[in-house]
């Protein structure tokens, strides 16, 4: 008999759900398809930016031609995975719901506000700086030294630090 390979889908067998990724290897699974559904879609937004690892920082970039600075950078990846976010780091910050840092997961957005005083971000919620949550107190961000995997101890502790989770699977 003949099998047919699947990739990037989620099937449900036996009431479980499982998520192969484009190689057809088993990802994840869950009883529930929406957070199987959020953790496929989030894995994809950091396989899709870790892409770019190494690669300059762009300020207003927002695509592979042109380079990312940090909300184009999430908001490319995860568009990539099927999610729209808006633009700028404070607007997506508005798109996700807010959560604790004790509760942030793979692929949940890590915001700081005021990394950078141009008269205009006087609001301590003035999100100015975003990167994905890759676990483990890590976080892929593109920043003044480019696109980069860091520890968000270490550039939060000279900034307001805040956490969201994208919602809008």
């Amino acid at each position: 008999s003949t099998y047919l390979k699947v990739t990037n889908t989620v099937e449900n067998i036996n009431g479980y759900y499982y998520y192969f990724d484009d190689s057809g290897r088993l990802v994840s699974w869950a009883q529930y398809p929406s957070d199987l559904i959020a953790d496929a879609k989030a894995t994809l937004a950091i396989q899709t930016a870790s892409q770019f690892l190494g690669q300059g920082y762009v300020q207003g970039g927002n695509n592979p031609q042109t380079g990312f600075d940090c909300s184009g950078l999430v908001q490319y990846a995860y568009g990539v995975a099927g999610v729209q976010l808006p633009r700028l780091s404070e607007q997506q910050y508005y798109a996700t719901m807010p959560i604790d840092g004790s509760q942030a997961r793979r692929g949940d957005l890590v915001f700081f506000s005021r990394t950078y005083n141009d008269g205009s971000n006087f609001d301590p919620k003035s999100m100015t700086q975003v990167g994905i949550y890759l676990g483990n107190g890590k976080m892929l961000d593109a920043q003044g030294n480019g696109i980069v995997v860091e520890n968000v101890s270490d550039f939060g502790q000279s900034y307001p630090t805040y956490y969201g989770r994208v919602l809008n699977f």
